[in-house]
C-alpha cells in the first residue's frame, strides 16, 4: 500500500489503490475516455500518489483530486486497456484465453491448453504484466465472422 507510515489511499468509490493500479476517470458514474487510463507509479508518505497517464505523462494526486476526479480503480491488460468479462486476451507465450471474471483486486481467465495449472487462472495486476497479458478482442468479434467464397472473416 506505498510507502511505510501512509495510511493507504482509496478511489473515489472506496476500493484500495495499490502501486501499479490502473484507474479510469468517471464524472458522474460514466467513464471520460479522453484521459483514457493511468497507472499509479508510487506512493508519497504524505498521502500523494504519482500517476503515469500514456499520453499525458506523470501527475500527483491527493485524496481529493481522486474524488474530484471520480478516479476508480480497474484491472488493466499489460497497456492499461481496462479488463472486461468475455474478452479475448493473448500472453506475451502466445497462450490464448477468454476474461472469466473480473474483480476488485484480480482477473480471472480460461486459457484453451490445459497444463499443470489447469485452464482456470486467477492473476492480480502485477501477474497480468508479468505474463504480458493483452486484449486480442471480444467473443463478439468471432461471433460477427462469417465464410465467404471458401475464406472466413
Amino acid at each position: 500500500m506505498g510507502a511505510c507510515g501512509t495510511r493507504g489511499m482509496k478511489d473515489a468509490y472506496g476500493t484500495w489503490l495499490e502501486e501499479g493500479s490502473w484507474v479510469e476517470c468517471t464524472s458522474n458514474g460514466t467513464v471520460d475516455t479522453r484521459q483514457g487510463t493511468g497507472k499509479i507509479e508510487r506512493f508519497r508518505a504524505d498521502d500523494l500518489a504519482f500517476f503515469s497517464w500514456p499520453g499525458w505523462g506523470t501527475y500527483v494526486y491527493g485524496e481529493a483530486d481522486i474524488l474530484y476526479y471520480g478516479m476508480r480503480k480497474i484491472m488493466a491488460d499489460r497497456e492499461g486497456k481496462k479488463l472486461k468479462t468475455d474478452q479475448l486476451v493473448k500472453t506475451a507465450d502466445g497462450l490464448e484465453g477468454v476474461v472469466a471474471d473480473v474483480g476488485e483486486y484480480n482477473v480471472t481467465f480460461m486459457f484453451a491448453a490445459k497444463d499443470w495449472n489447469g485452464k482456470r487462472r486467477t492473476y492480480r495486476q502485477a501477474d497480468i504484466e508479468a505474463y504480458g497479458i493483452k486484449v486480442a478482442g471480444t467473443l463478439d468479434s468471432l461471433r460477427d465472422r462469417q465464410c465467404v467464397g471458401g475464406a472466413c472473416f
